[in-house]
């Protein structure tokens, strides 16, 4: 794909979300203060930076202070919320192309560096950082909870019995109730500590990519199925973000190598060692059919 270049020369940045704006634009979410919109069709790419940076001036942020912004949250049909330094930010978008404007609606102050894991929740708004658990009303923290594991959140998402998933860069918690039910690692199940990002299917599985291959999680009795290079996989490291559901129930997951898009009830019902039947072999002037007792021509 060619360069992304803005007003100000390359713009470089992990990219942590994209989404479909009007006509025809994508929203691009960065990391620091990097954030625009892409026309696909022209490649003509608008960087929306210098509005961030004006909107942040109040709050007496530069923008080496900002974090990565791993979290992006929609919130709305034209806002979004986002994690920041020490807070997180709803930020909407009017307008289209080079009439677009971005504005800094709010900003919930958190106890903890770069809070992560932005999702709605029992009625609320919660955020995560590494050991804790922030539940979020009337604009600022409501509550917090200690969480056995204290690595660094990568994701949080919810399930149909109104569980919590939370993953994190050593396991993943399973939260209920006002504190956690299960804990999931590479000693039960996993096969890496390292989960970058869940999605949840229509089937009652929480499928998860990790440093080493993917999973999925049956979440009435906690059973793994684990999928690797063998399975038809990139690779076996995945990326934070980099994973999304279309409106097809379609699954893609990227990694360093690539991405991978499967259907995940395909993937659950296939057999561990499917049978290939060949039918049909053919050479530039010759076709062969296979049967049961050997090959005719």
């Amino acid at each position: 794909t060619p360069a992304i270049r803005g007003e100000s020369g390359y713009w470089s940045a992990y990219i942590n979300r994209i989404e479909r704006w009007t006509d025809g634009w994508l929203l691009i979410f960065g990391s620091d203060t990097k954030i625009g919109l892409l026309n696909p069709q022209t490649r003509q790419f608008i960087s929306l930076e210098e509005q961030m940076s004006k909107e942040m001036a109040p709050y007496h942020l530069l923008a080496p202070d900002f974090p990565g912004r791993k979290t992006v949250r929609k919130s709305g049909p034209n806002s979004w919320w986002m994690t920041g330094l020490y807070a997180i930010e709803k930020w909407s978008l009017e307008g289209s192309g080079n009439s677009a404007q971005l504005h800094l609606d709010q900003r919930i102050n958190i106890p903890f560096k770069w809070p992560e894991g932005i999702c709605e929740y029992a009625g609320s708004l919660w955020c995560a950082g590494a050991g804790k658990l922030y539940r979020l009303a009337a604009g600022k923290v409501a509550d917090s909870f200690l969480l056995p594991l204290s690595a660094l959140v990568t994701n949080m998402q919810t399930d149909s019995a109104g569980r919590l998933w939370i993953a994190t860069e050593g396991g993943m918690m399973i939260w209920q109730n006002g504190k956690v039910q299960h804990t999931l690692s590479t000693e039960n199940g996993l096969p890496n500590n390292h989960v970058y990002y869940l999605l949840p299917d229509r089937k009652g599985w929480i499928w998860g990519s990790t440093n080493n291959g993917l999973f999925a999680v049956n979440s009435s009795d906690y059973r793994v199925r684990i999928f690797g290079k063998s399975d038809g996989l990139q690779g076996a490291e995945f990326n934070g973000c980099a994973a999304a559901v279309d409106q097809d129930g379609r699954f893609y997951f990227g990694g360093v190598n690539g991405v991978n898009s499967f259907f995940p009830d395909r993937v659950l019902h296939a057999t561990a060692n499917g049978i290939v039947t060949i039918t049909r072999i053919a050479t530039p002037d010759s076709v062969y059919y296979a049967y049961p007792n050997g090959l005719l021509p």
